[in-house]
């Protein structure tokens, strides 16, 4: 193991707290709530550094219906 990677664990996948599922950086980053580029989210992981979603006050889905089949997960 090199020196620059000892006693650093790469973040592959966080969980989102809006949708409760696993996401990459990259994805998170796309995400209206998340105010990070991937970089910065991979390298805190924190979710006070990046994520604006406020539980119980913003919405969960954008544009269509939860009940919609368009939000099914199949």
């Amino acid at each position: 193991m090199s020196d620059d990677t000892h006693g650093k664990v790469k973040l592959e996948l966080l969980k989102c707290r809006r949708t409760g599922q696993m996401f990459s950086s990259a994805e998170h980053a796309r995400c209206p709530y998340c105010s990070a580029d991937a970089a910065t989210i991979e390298r805190t992981g924190d979710y006070l550094e990046f994520c604006e979603y406020e539980a119980g006050v913003d919405p969960v889905n954008f544009g269509f219906p939860g009940d919609t089949g368009r939000n099914r997960a199949g």
